[in-house]
């Protein structure tokens, strides 16, 4: 896509990621302390950079959640009750061919619509040749029957699937469940672009190393690679600093 013709969703995207760009060493100076709540802790001793971070990763968070809670769980819970209210339609029920035909062991056999065998025999028996001359009369007949009867059966199944395709989709826009998904996209993006700026804040010393673990220890149930990673470069960079 070009360039100058972006997508609602991108527009929408590119204004819910702007406060990221306050990660930057010249944006996140320029920010008041006083307008920031301190995630590090009101005693803290870490740089206000870092400081400014986190209260950025920690609004942005919250602005997630109440959106999440507030409006797009709310919107979802009532597109769910919509498709629980639509009227049920049950399958057509199976249906037995009229003619029968003898089988090799001298049974009387009657299809159904209900065996998947005797379908798939039914498709062979009208699309394909060298079945032509296979069996009696009554047992191509029995099948042709039976392949008329399964179409007819798909064809009803196939419209009530329709029916339920366009009500799930006038419900999902009555509720607006596309434009709120992709707000819920781009709320959690910068979430979690914004944890990424912190981690990948530089620290200055063992206190804003101190301020790290905590600030992971309070928000990430699931530390991983990404953390140590961050937290490691900062170790490597703090004993360089001391051997220089």
């Amino acid at each position: 896509m070009a360039m100058n013709t972006p997508t609602r969703r991108a527009a929408i995207c590119a204004i819910a990621a702007l406060p990221v760009a306050l990660t930057a060493p010249a944006a996140l100076a320029a920010v008041p302390a006083s307008h920031l709540t301190d995630d590090a802790g009101p005693n803290s001793s870490a740089n206000p950079r870092l400081r400014r971070a986190m209260a950025l990763h920690t609004r942005a968070a919250l602005e997630c959640e109440r959106f999440d809670v507030e409006v797009h769980s709310p919107a979802s819970q009532a597109f769910a009750a919509d498709l629980a209210a639509y009227p049920h339609e049950p399958e057509p029920t199976h249906e037995q061919v009229a003619t029968t035909f003898v089988n090799w062991d001298e049974k009387e056999i009657r299809l159904s619509t209900n065996s998947v065998g005797s379908r798939a025999s039914a498709d062979r028996v009208v699309n394909d040749s060298t079945w032509a001359d296979m069996g009696n009369e009554n047992w191509r007949q029995a099948f042709r029957e039976l392949h008329a009867l399964h179409q007819r059966r798909d064809g009803v199944i196939a419209e009530q699937k329709a029916r339920l395709a366009a009500y799930r989709s006038a419900a999902r826009k009555r509720h607006q469940l596309a434009k709120l998904e992709a707000r819920a996209g781009c709320l959690a993006d910068r979430s979690v672009n914004l944890w990424r700026a912190v981690l990948a804040t530089p620290s200055q010393g063992v206190a804003d190393m101190a301020a790290k673990v905590a600030f992971i220890e309070k928000h990430d149930d699931e530390t991983g690679g990404y953390e140590f990673a961050a937290l490691a470069a900062d170790v490597k960079r703090l004993a360089a600093g001391a051997m220089a």
